[in-house]
């Protein structure tokens, strides 16, 4: 791995922590709401910077959004400028319990104006308001509802169904069991919580909706246990047609470079959002800005590949490129997410986290992550000899969901992707992300990571594929060793036994993503090297399981993806009546359905029979009954998301 420790050694003493924090603070000075005018002042400040740092493009594309205009097939939200917003009690006593001008977390994107004299209302409490039972006998019509739900759960049925003329919600949850990050409404009563009211054309929107503090809320109960209390709401806000910005930068690879890596981030969240996610926005400014600069300086070899940094709003700003160039995706050959990165450890609890592709898209870049992730955490030596060790806390982590990774993962263009996330962070999605909780040697670390495995996807070559393959072969008869010591080979009926089987498939599709990552002609000098090591890891899987290793019958169902995007169950409830019963049947007889829905039509290829996909998903998530497979994959059939091939 000699290429790969060189190119650690060049990218690690060149990346600038302390700049890439100083970025953070100028974003984090914004309230970066799509549309907005504070998202594009952001914009523009981070393009200005990209282009001052040399990159051979630095520009920003705009979409129109509007609240009709479609990407992907999903319709984009107008934009939403937010102005000001009060929210006050002023009887039996007069205090002011949000001010946008100082937090503006308080309103929850989306929110609508209010009347030029604002809203009057008494204040009501309804637990949780999520539910229809939580207005039993409760009456809210035109009252201010206090509530602990998700802000537009409760939001649709305060307002929409029972009529309430206000909304106010805490609903700050926990999200680890370690002492140092607990960060319950108890453990952090005076943050202000993120809260969205999410677009929608058909739902009522008349009524303002604050996010509130613990304190605040409590404060709230106390007085109307002894009496009514008022509340006097005032918002200044608008949605209007506006414009999806995103920032791309690029340095430009040599003979592929109409192939490209994409490092993302996104840009999009309430001020001042600095760990999420400033942090991975200036990180990716860093990372190329250290790119950019070795190759000029000649210190480090222009890419073969493009490298891209995409800043974006979450989301919905990768589903809007990725439509808009749809033709040239297949061009993208990797993905490096950065979402919530360079957090200090000792004041959020939070560390990095690599989490890597799911087993339908297996790739190379995990075992590589792994290694450049300990080589890079080697910072010291043991007290008894000079061995180094390690000193950093990180985790590679299986994969998960929930960030722009996934727009490129569920598509029938299936580009790898890694995630990185510093995580449980105490201060996550309040107004206390704050840049002072950021540690500049976290984001050289995490950025070295990065870099290197972005590099290594942009110039890749036969010299180090042969590397990677050796690598490949190494971790991939690892892992199926241990997952075997796992299984009781007593146990014949055992599905752990499909666990190893699938584990024997990722690992072989790993090592065929070393081949593919290099052009055609290229591939030839390696084919039967890895031909070969995939023949072994069959073997090795093969001999462990014995009879139970035969593969899955051929039931003679084979299907092909139709739809490229990203898979949308509700839209798909939505567009088809006779499709809801089913899904309502199949999420019932199905544990976790959602998540196995996508992995199941994430191995559709026009290869694999459904029987065989059946045991792929068992294997990484746990079973899915051939007889429910069968009758999902119909239904995508029937919608126009796949379509049987017939032999």
């Amino acid at each position: 791995m000699k290429q790969i420790d060189r190119l650690i050694q060049t990218v690690q003493p060149a990346l600038s922590g302390e700049r890439a924090v100083d970025t953070v603070w100028a974003v984090a000075r914004y309230n970066r709401i799509v549309g907005s005018r504070d998202y594009a002042a952001a914009a523009e400040l981070l393009c200005r910077q990209l282009a001052e740092y040399g990159l051979d493009t630095a520009e920003i594309e705009r979409f129109p959004i509007d609240g009709q205009q479609q990407y992907t097939g999903r319709v984009f939200a107008p934009a939403w400028e937010p102005h000001s917003a009060r929210l006050e009690v002023i009887a039996p006593e007069r205090y002011v319990i949000a001010d946008f001008a100082v937090t503006p977390m308080c309103l929850p994107s989306g929110c609508p104006a209010t009347p030029a004299g604002g809203v009057r209302a008494t204040v009501v409490d309804v637990g949780r308001g999520d539910q229809p039972a939580h207005y039993a006998d409760v009456d809210v019509a035109g009252k201010a509802v206090l509530a602990t739900g998700l802000t537009t759960d409760v939001y649709n049925l305060a307002v929409e169904t029972y009529g309430a003329a206000c909304v106010m919600t805490t609903n700050m949850y926990d999200w680890s069991n370690l002492p140092a990050v607990k960060r319950t409404m108890l453990d952090l009563p005076d943050a202000t919580h993120l809260a969205r009211l999410y677009y929608s054309a058909e739902k009522r929107r008349d009524a303002p909706v604050f996010s509130i503090t613990y304190r605040h809320a409590e404060r709230l109960r106390d007085l109307a246990r002894q009496g009514p209390v008022t509340i006097q709401a005032t918002v200044e806000a608008e949605n209007k047609p506006g414009e999806l910005l995103v920032v791309s930068g690029t340095l430009q690879g040599t003979d592929l470079a109409a192939e490209e890596v994409w490092i993302t981030a996104h840009l999009c969240h309430p001020k001042p959002g600095a760990c999420d996610n400033a942090s991975g926005v200036a990180l990716g400014v860093e990372i190329m800005r250290t790119l950019a600069a070795l190759v000029r300086d000649g210190n480090l070899a222009r890419p073969r590949r493009t490298l891209r940094l995409l800043l974006l709003p979450e989301m919905s700003g990768t589903q809007a490129y990725m439509d808009r160039y749809q033709e040239q995706i297949d061009q993208v050959v990797a993905l490096f997410n950065l979402d919530m990165v360079g957090a200090s450890y000792a004041q959020t609890g939070a560390y990095c986290r690599l989490v890597q592709t799911p087993w339908s898209r297996p790739s190379y870049l995990n075992h590589l992550g792994a290694y450049v992730l300990e080589q890079v955490s080697l910072g010291s030596h043991s007290h008894i000899n000079q061995t180094p060790v390690r000193d950093w806390l990180y985790a590679l982590n299986p994969y998960d969901k929930g960030s722009d990774h996934d727009v490129a993962l569920n598509s029938r263009y299936a580009i790898p992707g890694l995630f990185f996330f510093y995580w449980p962070h105490r201060y996550y999605h309040t107004d206390l992300d704050t840049p002072e909780k950021l540690d500049p040697r976290e984001f050289e670390r995490v950025g070295t990571v990065a870099a290197t495995l972005a590099l290594a996807a942009a110039t890749m070559q036969p010299a180090l594929a042969k590397d990677l393959i050796n690598l490949m072969e190494i971790e991939g008869e690892r892992a199926v060793k241990l997952e075997a010591r796992s299984n009781d080979p007593t146990d014949a009926a055992s599905k752990q036994w499909d666990r190893l089987w699938a584990l024997g498939e990722r690992e072989k599709g790993a090592l065929q993503s070393v081949l593919n990552a290099l052009p055609l002609q290229e591939q030839l000098s390696l084919a039967d090297a890895v031909t070969h090591r995939q023949n072994a890891l069959d073997q090795l899987v093969q001999q462990t399981m014995g009879d139970l290793g035969a593969a899955a019958a051929d039931d003679g169902q084979r299907w092909r993806r139709l739809e490229p995007w990203p898979l949308n169950l509700g839209k798909i409830e939505k567009e088809h009546a006779a499709a809801k019963t089913t899904l309502q049947e199949l999420r019932a007889a199905v544990t976790d359905f959602e998540d196995k829905a996508i992995a199941a039509l994430n191995y559709v290829d026009g290869r694999r029979t459904v029987a065989q996909i059946a045991r792929l998903v068992a294997g990484e998530l746990g079973v899915f009954p051939l007889a429910q497979l069968t009758t999902y994959f119909a239904l995508l059939g029937d919608v126009g998301v796949i379509e049987r091939k017939w032999e």
